[in-house]
C-alpha cells in the first residue's frame, strides 16, 4: 500500500532483497528519494520550476544536496579506475581506463561506500507501450557501473562498498488525461517499465505527485508521477 507523505504525495517502495545490507540499502534509497523531492519541491516553491524537468545534468541540482544532508561524506565526479569490457560485458583482462561515477557517499555507522550512477528519462502515460528511451538508459546506466574497479583510491570503508545504478524516470501526461490517473495506474506504468528491462532492478519506488506540483513541464503536458529504478550490488575489495 501506498504511503501518504503530508504536501509531498504518495509513495510505494518496492525492494526484492532483506539481508542486513540490503535493508540498510533500501532505507538509504527510500531517505535519497524522498529528500531530492523535498529540495525539488522546495526550488519549485521558490523559482516555479522543478529542476528534474530538463535533463540528467540538472538533477545535481536536487540529488546533491540530498546526498549531503543524508550521508557523511559526498564527492561528485568521482575519478577512478574503470575496467575494459567485451560487447557481452565480460571484462577484459588487465584492461584498465580512468573514468568518473556521477556521486559517491558514505552512509551508516559502521560506514559503507557507495557508488552511484544515475540516469535520466521519460515515460508518456497515455500510450500503451513504452519508448524505448528509458530501457536504453536503463542498461546503459547498469553497464556503466559495471566497469568500476574496486574502490577509489584512499577512500574505503571497514564493511565494503556498493555499486547503485539510478534510473530516475518522469512519467508524463497531457492535459486531457491528468485528473484521470490514480495511483495503481501509474503502478501499471511502473511495472511496464519494469517488463521492458533485461537487467531487473532490485529497488524501485513510485511517488504519485501532490497535485500542486503537476507542473506543465511544456504547454499542455503534466507529471503526474515519478519512478526511481535502482540496481545494487557489492563490490569486491582489489
Amino acid at each position: 500500500m501506498p504511503k501518504n507523505i503530508r504536501g509531498y504525495g504518495q509513495i510505494e517502495i518496492y525492494s526484492r532483497k532483506s539481508s542486513k545490507g540490503y535493508r540498510r540499502l533500501n532505507g538509504f534509497l527510500k531517505q535519497f528519494m524522498i529528500g531530492s523531492i523535498k529540495t525539488a519541491y522546495s526550488f519549485y516553491d521558490r523559482a516555479d520550476y522543478l529542476p528534474f524537468n530538463y535533463g540528467e545534468r540538472q538533477l545535481s541540482s536536487i540529488l546533491c544536496p540530498a546526498l549531503s544532508k543524508l550521508t557523511q561524506t559526498v564527492f561528485m565526479e568521482v575519478p577512478l579506475d574503470r575496467v575494459l569490457l567485451h560487447k557481452n560485458q565480460r571484462r577484459i583482462k588487465n584492461k584498465i581506463r580512468k573514468g568518473w561515477v556521477d556521486y559517491t557517499c558514505q552512509y551508516g555507522s559502521p560506514p559503507i561506500d557507495y557508488f552511484i550512477e544515475v540516469k535520466h528519462s521519460w515515460n508518456c502515460c497515455w500510450k500503451d507501450s513504452v519508448s524505448q528511451d528509458p530501457n536504453k538508459k536503463w542498461q546503459s546506466v547498469v553497464n556503466q557501473l559495471n566497469t568500476v574497479k574496486g574502490q577509489v583510491k584512499n577512500w574505503s570503508s571497514n564493511i565494503g562498498s556498493m555499486r547503485i545504478a539510478v534510473l530516475f524516470l518522469i512519467h508524463y501526461s497531457n492535459n486531457k488525461t491528468i485528473n484521470g490517473f490514480s495511483f495503481s495506474q501509474m503502478q501499471n506504468q511502473h511495472d511496464k517499465v519494469i517488463g521492458g528491462m533485461k537487467k531487473k532492478p532490485n529497488w524501485s519506488a513510485l511517488l504519485f505527485l501532490h497535485k500542486k506540483y503537476h507542473e506543465p513541464y511544456e504547454p499542455g503536458k503534466f507529471i503526474p508521477a515519478i519512478s526511481w529504478y535502482a540496481f545494487a550490488y557489492s563490490i569486491q575489495k582489489n
